[in-house]
């Protein structure tokens, strides 16, 4: 069973920060059109991290700060439209992602 961690938020904004942060560089660069993005931010211990998630990642990151979800839930739902090889893959790509930021728990 997975879940988040409690200290994590899922922020949708209006402008990709990344872009906005590499225009700020540039004084004389234009403003970026907005570029709706959805914006992780979590913390370990006391050092905050953030970055994007693309909208599929941002999908399971709303639903697992809601519910716990089994690994095997996961799988079967990215399974819908993948190959099993895809689907294994990219479930794999997700949990190690998430493992990786210290973002997940396990629950009992």
């Amino acid at each position: 069973r997975l879940r988040l961690i409690p200290c994590h938020a899922l922020l949708h904004i209006q402008h990709d920060l990344t872009e906005l942060w590499r225009r700020a560089q540039d004084e004389d660069g234009p403003a970026p059109a907005p570029s709706p993005t959805a914006l992780l931010v979590w913390r370990r211990e006391l050092e905050v991290f953030h970055r994007a998630a693309e909208p599929e990642e941002a999908a399971w990151l709303r639903r697992l700060g809601a519910v716990t979800v089994t690994l095997e839930a996961l799988c079967g739902e990215l399974a819908a439209g993948r190959s099993d090889q895809a689907a294994a893959a990219r479930a794999f790509e997700l949990v190690g992602r998430w493992a990786g930021d210290g973002l997940l728990l396990v629950a009992a």
